[in-house]
């Protein structure tokens, strides 16, 4: 069986709330309702989360530059 990836409306509109819902039991993103005639909501980076947002980009830019520049034996 073959596995896609769907960027419908429905779909996307479920992992982002599957996301979103993960996020906030880490305690990394809080939510604020927009007004009430808007279906959409706002979120917002906790200190925690902006600590992890700062730790995945340098994890990240670390390795892009382990794979640029291995290391001399």
């Amino acid at each position: 069986m073959r596995h896609y990836t769907s960027y419908k409306p429905k779909p996307l509109r479920r992992l982002i709330r599957f996301t979103f819902n993960q996020c906030v039991e880490l305690g990394l993103v809080e939510g604020i309702e927009t007004a009430r005639s808007e279906p959409t909501f706002k979120a917002f980076l906790t200190t925690l989360g902006s600590r992890v947002l700062g730790f995945l980009e340098l994890y990240l830019h670390l390795k892009r530059e382990q794979l640029q520049i291995p290391l001399q034996n």
